[in-house]
């Protein structure tokens, strides 16, 4: 069995008709894993593999423990014809031992003018790799070898004597509290002067790691939660909520089912892009929001709103322009000019005035006043 990245789920190959085998005493396969209670074998491979790989490991291991069921030597007068992965029959040997047995090693002695063969048969039951010195020993045999992942507590983030970028971490379970470990930080991405920067905070339960075993070597794989350091969120079977939350409560936060992404300051500053809304909200802690939306844009301001360019502002729009106050209106520049294309009034409920320091012109077609 394997797992199977482009169907994500677990792949199995099997061999399920016994290999043939050659026919040797007594006990067949099915008759010695009764003896254990072992109807079947599942190996787990820890890389994907295909399903025509599966079932040719799982035939090679079933092959292979038939072969092993039956396992002795045999000396007689010396042959050549016997050859390592041929059959050899055994006679007169008792019905456990009698048949064709596979050769699976000789060996010949010529002594005092006799020459004698001795062949083993039957497989070892254990594979080459398994033997001892076939690979080499963890850690490069320099120092005892660290089986597995260890949890550690992060003791200090800075002053690596090494100048490696280390974070010092204490092994509570390997008694390494006082000094701890100097140990990399994994991160999602690291280049030369970019990439992902989140540092553990001190106290911060984290998983370690080790290249080649080696206790020297240690690597900080991630943090974790637990029932004394909670996740900023309550797990939730929709899955719905992804977040990235600082130790001062700066959030991003992603809504997976609303499609809202949600970026919040510890002061109230917020900026929310709303699929669910189609429309992008600013707002501040002092209560002005900028909101786009398939209305329009609003801008909206307890305080006063100024527009300062150090060139020119233009407002142009399809349709009307309106300006409203609740007190004055004003208007100033070197020239001020209003144009209209079809008709202009000026207005005073109370009063009105036109005047100036100079000449002053009224023209038209025909003036009327009164």
């Amino acid at each position: 069995m394997s797992w199977d990245p482009k169907a994500q789920a677990a792949l199995e190959g099997s061999a399920a008709d016994p290999a043939s085998l050659p026919a040797q005493g007594d006990l067949d396969s099915a008759a010695l894993s009764e003896v254990i209670g072992l109807a079947s074998l599942r190996m787990q491979a820890g890389a994907p593999q295909t399903e025509a790989m599966l079932s040719q490991w799982a035939k090679a291991q079933q092959t292979k423990s038939g072969l092993a069921r039956v396992r002795g030597k045999v000396r007689f007068q010396g042959s050549a014809k016997a050859r390592v992965g041929e059959l050899i029959e055994l006679k007169g040997v008792g019905k456990r031992f009698s048949g064709n047995a596979f050769i699976t090693g000789l060996r010949h002695e010529i002594a005092d003018g006799a020459w004698t063969t001795e062949a083993d048969f039957g497989l070892d039951p254990d594979w080459f790799c398994n033997r001892p010195d076939v690979q080499a020993p963890a850690a490069g045999a320099l120092l005892p070898p660290v089986a597995g992942l260890q949890i550690g507590v992060v003791m200090k983030l800075d002053a690596d004597p090494a100048g490696e970028h280390r974070i010092q971490v204490k092994l509570p379970v390997l008694q390494a509290e006082t000094e701890g470990v100097w140990a990399r930080l994994m991160q999602s991405h690291a280049s030369s002067g970019f990439g992902s920067f989140m540092l553990p905070e001190v106290g911060d339960e984290v998983v370690l790691g080790y290249f080649a075993a080696d206790p020297s070597h240690p690597v900080v794989l991630g943090s974790l939660y637990s029932s004394s350091r909670t996740p900023p969120y309550e797990l939730a079977a929709p899955n719905d909520t992804k977040a990235l939350v600082t130790r001062c409560k700066h959030k991003l936060e992603f809504d997976e089912k609303d499609k809202v992404i949600t970026l919040t300051t510890p002061g109230g500053n917020r900026v929310v892009l709303s699929d669910k809304d189609k429309s992008i909200l600013l707002e501040d802690e002092n209560g002005n929001t900028v909101k786009l939306s398939p209305s329009g844009i609003a801008l909206d301001s307890p305080k006063d709103i100024s527009l300062t360019a150090k060139g020119g502002i233009t407002l142009d729009a399809v349709s009307s322009i309106s300006l409203t106050a609740k007190a004055d209106v004003k208007a100033s520049g070197l020239n001020v000019s209003c144009q209209a294309q079809i008709g202009f009034t000026g207005k005073g409920n109370a009063t009105a005035e036109l005047s100036a320091a100079g000449q002053t012109v009224v023209k038209g077609a025909l003036v009327m006043i009164n």
